[in-house]
Formats: C-alpha cells, sequence, structure tokens
C-alpha cells in the first residue's frame, strides 16, 4: 500500500499531498495529479476556498475537474484534478495558491503547494516502412524502431508507438 504524504495546510485544512510532481511528460501530452483536500478542524466550516495557480511558464499546469466548492464543511472533503501540459521540453514549476477563511474564528487561509514536471521530446527518425507481410493475431516480428532523445540532460520513458495502415 503507498504511503501518501499528508501535509496540514491550516489549523483546520489538510491537503493529501505535499507538492504536485507531475515527473516527465512528452510535449503535448498531458499528465494529471489528483489533489484531495479535507476539513480535519473541529468546528470551522472553510467558506470562500479558492484554487489558483501561478506559473513561471504559462498555462502548462491547470485545474480540469474539482469536486470542491466555494466551502468545506467540518469533516468533509474535496478532490480537484490537475493537468501538466508541457508545450517544450523544459523543466517547469509553479504554484497552487490555495485561500480560504474559518467561520468560527474568522481569519483568512492561505498557503501553497508546490508543482513541478518536465517536458521531454522524443524523435522518431523514419516517416514510413515497409513492415512486408505479417499475420495477423500472432507475434511475427516486425521491423526494427529507433526512437532518440535529443535531450542531452532528460530521460524517456514510457514511450508508446502506434503502427496504423
Amino acid at each position: 500500500m503507498p504511503v501518501t504524504a499528508r501535509t496540514i495546510l491550516s489549523a483546520s485544512l489538510v491537503a493529501d499531498l505535499s507538492s504536485l510532481d507531475f515527473g516527465k511528460s512528452l510535449t503535448g501530452a498531458s499528465v494529471s495529479k489528483t489533489l484531495t483536500f479535507s476539513n480535519q478542524g473541529a468546528s470551522d466550516v472553510v467558506t470562500g476556498f479558492g484554487r489558483t495557480f501561478t506559473t513561471s511558464t504559462g498555462g502548462l499546469f491547470s485545474q480540469v475537474s474539482s469536486t470542491c466548492g466555494s466551502s468545506l464543511a467540518v469533516g468533509a472533503s474535496c478532490s480537484s484534478v490537475y493537468l501538466f501540459t508541457p508545450s517544450s521540453a523544459i523543466a517547469s514549476a509553479g504554484t497552487l495558491a490555495v485561500a480560504g477563511t474559518r467561520s468560527a474564528l474568522p481569519s483568512d487561509l492561505s498557503f501553497s503547494i508546490a508543482a513541478s514536471g518536465t517536458g521531454i521530446t522524443v524523435l522518431y527518425s523514419q516517416s514510413s516502412w515497409d513492415a512486408g507481410s505479417l499475420i495477423v493475431n500472432t507475434n511475427t516480428p516486425g521491423p526494427n524502431v529507433m526512437l532518440s532523445n535529443p535531450s542531452t540532460t532528460q530521460s524517456a520513458s514510457g514511450c508508446r508507438y502506434t503502427l496504423s495502415d
């Protein structure tokens, strides 16, 4: 069972991740992470609950869905899904700013969660090939495919390719 980091962001508001590390993603592809917030306070309802991304490389991080509303009752939790979609092969960083107000002891709650991800590019150097005659639904060996990563600082993993007619 994986252990999940828990970050206590205030006296009553908890996030299940201490950061949003999206790892490496092919440029143009998206990687998602889900962040769950819970109100573990004894009596405070969190109101004016908002989440906004700021980033040094604009638009690469975004919220795509959320069960969170503008308030979070005591004992309740909600989740938001965030995407990292790199447009170039560079490391990117951003900050998820979270804000709200406690109802019992009116005071602002504000904190941030760091976000990071790296875009990578993988090149395929052959525009077409003749695979010859292959038998459907068998493990007939096809032609070799060479993928290369032009980056000298980033590794590529989880690469996939699809053959179509």
